[in-house]
């Protein structure tokens, strides 16, 4: 079983951001919070420390993490795997499936290619900085 490296942490927090105090997660139907932790019942008056939001965010990852190695059927780089739990984290099932799909079919090239397509919000909007993910996460 892969574990996410250091790095593919890194880089996903990077692209989440920290808050400290629960907000409107403009792709879900509930507030969240730290690295972008779905909160359901978050209220805007909660407060965390930033130790508190890394717990919270390693916590988060783990069923991604669990979910990419049932998901893969064939081995992957570090990097590769890494990415995949990236996405996963950031859009869950939209597309991940279909990138996983294109690796257990031996077809990573495909996969890679797909990559960038991937950056439309949950409205299917295409957003530049989604994009620009894409792209680092490969």
């Amino acid at each position: 079983m892969m574990e996410l490296s250091r790095s593919g942490l890194l880089l996903i927090a990077q692209f989440e951001a920290c808050a400290l105090v629960p907000y409107p997660d403009p792709d879900a139907a509930h507030m969240a919070w730290g690295f972008g932790v779905q909160t359901p019942g978050a209220v805007p008056s909660w407060r965390m420390t930033f130790p508190e939001a890394v717990a919270r965010f390693k916590e988060a990852l783990v069923p991604r993490v669990v979910s990419v190695n049932t998901f893969l059927k064939v081995g992957v780089t570090q990097g590769q795997f890494d990415a995949l739990v990236s996405i996963y984290y950031q859009k869950g099932n939209a597309y991940a499936p279909i990138i996983v799909d294109a690796i257990n079919d031996k077809s990573s090239g495909v996969a890679s290619s797909i990559f960038p397509y991937c950056a439309r919000n949950k409205d299917k909007i295409w957003k530049q900085g989604l994009y620009n993910r894409r792209l680092r996460e490969q």
